[in-house]
């Protein structure tokens, strides 16, 4: 009898490690591109950095004159007309988190040209920061430093106007 329960001791246990390591590998699975896409240090400042700001961004070719900010965009700078703390917008922990997941994206699409940045997500933390462009028209996302942009999954797109709304009163 005392044999047994070991046995059913040491099952559980190696079943345990097993659904651990399967949890590991089903989770970096669902990543995989994103990481890939948004580099290490990007994908970690977009999952935990302290600060996050959104943007609403001049579209091209309409920029002000008297521009204090501006964002580095693909194809040159856009202004910023209004800058929002988000780091405790309802919503944002789920955004983060659909940031760095695959199924937010259309890897297999090609991403449209002449995108217009309206809006933007800037993740900072101690000297280290990630801007991602928005141009939800064409459901377009790009990292601001790398200029390389990936296609939105229509929810996620949506989704991510429903934000920028809420932040800037609708617009």
């Amino acid at each position: 009898m005392a044999r047994s329960g070991k046995l059913v001791i040491l099952a559980i246990l190696v079943l345990g490690v097993a659904a651990g390591a399967f949890a590991v590998w089903y989770r970096q699975q669902q990543s995989r591109h994103s990481l890939q896409f948004w580099g290490t240090e990007g994908a970690s400042l977009i999952a935990r950095a302290p600060h996050v700001e959104a943007l609403w961004l001049e579209l091209a070719g309409q920029q002000a004159a008297d521009c204090d900010e501006t964002v580095e965009v693909p194809g040159g700078t856009a202004c910023v007309r209004q800058r929002q703390d988000v780091e405790r917008a309802a919503g944002i922990s789920n955004l983060r988190h659909a940031l760095v997941q695959d199924a937010t994206f259309q890897w297999s699409a090609e991403p449209p040209d002449g995108a217009d940045w309206e809006f933007a997500l800037r993740f900072f933390d101690e000297g280290q920061s990630s801007v991602l462009l928005f141009d939800l028209a064409r459901g377009a996302c790009a990292e601001a430093r790398t200029s390389r942009s990936v296609v939105l999954d229509p929810a996620a797109s949506k989704d991510l106007s429903d934000f920028f709304a809420e932040q800037f009163g609708g617009k």
